[in-house]
C-alpha cells in the first residue's frame, strides 16, 4: 500500500516547456549572440529543462532562487 504523495510531473508539462525551451532558445540565439546564455537566469532556463525530465526538486528549487537573486 502507497501512502506517500506523487511528485510526478505530467508529461504535458514536460513537453510545453520543451517546445517552449526549443523555440526561445534559437531566437535568443539569433538575437542576443550566444553570450547571452553565460547570464545565470539564461543558464537557469536550461537547467530547468533538465530539472523537470528528471524531476529533480533540488535543480528546480537552486535554479529558481539562484537567478531570481543574480538577475534582479
Amino acid at each position: 500500500m502507497r501512502t506517500g504523495v506523487s511528485r510526478r510531473i505530467p508529461r504535458w508539462v514536460k513537453l510545453a516547456y520543451t517546445v517552449f525551451v526549443a523555440i526561445l532558445v534559437p531566437w535568443y540565439w539569433v538575437t542576443y549572440t550566444p553570450w547571452n546564455f553565460l547570464y545565470f537566469c539564461d543558464i537557469a532556463l536550461l537547467v530547468t529543462g533538465v530539472a523537470i525530465w528528471i524531476e529533480s526538486p533540488l535543480l528546480v528549487s537552486t535554479c529558481c532562487a539562484g537567478s531570481w537573486r543574480a538577475c534582479t
